[in-house]
């Protein structure tokens, strides 16, 4: 099967569906595939499946505003079939991914690693993540990368739905459409390369309840944080979605509370098991510790003294909670359970909802979405 060019603007794709390869050439810099980087998806069953052991079929395609590639990969052993759409899109120079999965009733799949990382390979440029407060990192850098929430979007890894790199001056920029059941492993070697890995989760524990995962790509000639933050404004402006800090504020006050405050983490109990990435090895005393109550509450009357407004988590949850249609699940035991099942049942109704519990159940998503509606655990300590 021969290779397929996609062309739009500046932008020249080249994609080989069968090896699931492609390069993209802004006519600066050109953006490969990492060698040895093949797309897979994992299974209860069969464990990591490639896609290079699927037979394949595929076909280009084009409409007015888009020239494409749709890929089909039938995995004979499992019945899986994934189809897969790449295409570029003519007003903005774009590259997107997207793909749904068929024959996964008996929800086997766990993971999705579909497209293929890029390769970085640079000594200068920077990887661009919007973790916590936002991080640039260097190539080459000698350090490690934390990770918080296992790099799912729209956690501390990942405050906004988007990752890039910038070599030569030149960038590659990742946005998760679908960004609820997503992540992005950062793969740092300290010292050497930085890969970016998509991947995606099941939502209420299959595939069948979303249709299409989408990833799309911007590639500018020139580029730097403030590049990516620019294209990712326009593309949040141009589906809708943005929202001004003035309107939010006119929508919840308490948002206004908010500009300049600090953020402060602190504790009672801390004890983190040896096999966390947060695990100091070179200080161990530093891993369990306890912090008397006295000794917080002084700490936040001192607080109180300095002019910051003190709130519980309660009081936090309810502001959220007030601000859409919600069901909140309280009580001492099986919070999680109801919550779970409540989330469950809005979606088999055809809900689109959103949901926040207090444990892990499985395959099931401590936080996750499928649209606007929410289902919210509330701790029993929320009360006090």
């Amino acid at each position: 099967m021969a290779e397929f060019v996609l062309k739009s603007g500046s932008l020249t794709v080249t994609y080989d569906p069968v090896k699931c390869t492609f390069s993209a050439d802004n006519g600066k810099e050109v953006w490969n595939t990492k060698s040895g980087s093949d797309p897979y998806f994992v299974s209860r069953k069969y464990g990591t499946v490639a896609f290079g052991t699927s037979k394949c079929e595929a076909s280009a395609y084009a409409t007015g505003t888009v020239s494409g590639v749709k890929a089909v990969y039938s995995f004979e052993e499992s019945g899986i079939v994934i189809v897969t759409y790449v295409f570029v899109e003519k007003y903005d120079d774009s590259l997107h991914c997207e793909f749904f999965v068929r024959g996964d009733e008996s929800s086997d799949i766990r993971f999705v690693y579909w497209p293929a990382p890029l390769e970085f390979d640079a000594d200068d440029g920077c990887t661009v993540l919007p973790k916590m407060q936002g991080l640039l990192l260097p190539a080459k850098w000698d350090g490690k990368v934390p990770n918080y929430q296992n790099w799912q979007m729209l956690s501390r890894d990942f405050y906004m739905p988007f990752a890039g790199q910038v070599r030569n001056g030149s960038g590659c920029m990742m946005i998760f459409e679908t960004p609820w059941d997503a992540n992005c492993f950062v793969d740092h070697v300290p010292g050497g390369d930085t890969t970016l890995v998509p991947y995606w989760r099941p939502s209420l524990g299959h595939y069948a309840v979303r249709d299409k995962r989408k990833l799309s790509y911007r590639f500018p000639v020139d580029a730097d944080y403030i590049v990516f933050a620019k294209i990712y404004r326009k593309y949040v402006c141009e589906h809708g979605d943005f929202v001004t800090l003035k309107q939010k504020i006119e929508s919840n006050p308490n948002v206004s509370y908010m500009i300049g405050a600090p953020v402060m983490h602190d504790g009672i109990c801390t004890m983190i098991n040896p096999s966390s990435e947060a695990y100091d090895k070179e200080h161990p005393e530093r891993n369990n510790h306890v912090c008397r109550f006295e000794t917080v509450g002084k700490r936040l009357e001192r607080a109180r003294k300095d002019g910051l407004r003190i709130r519980t988590r309660g009081e936090v949850l309810a502001e959220i909670v007030n601000a859409a249609d919600a069901v909140a699940v309280c009580g001492t035991h099986g919070k999680t359970t109801t919550a779970t099942w409540t989330a469950r049942l809005l979606a088999a109704l055809g809900e689109r909802v959103e949901w926040c519990i207090g444990g892990e159940t499985g395959e099931f998503p401590v936080a996750g979405c499928t649209g606007p509606s929410d289902a919210e655990e509330t701790d029993r300590a929320d009360n006090i």
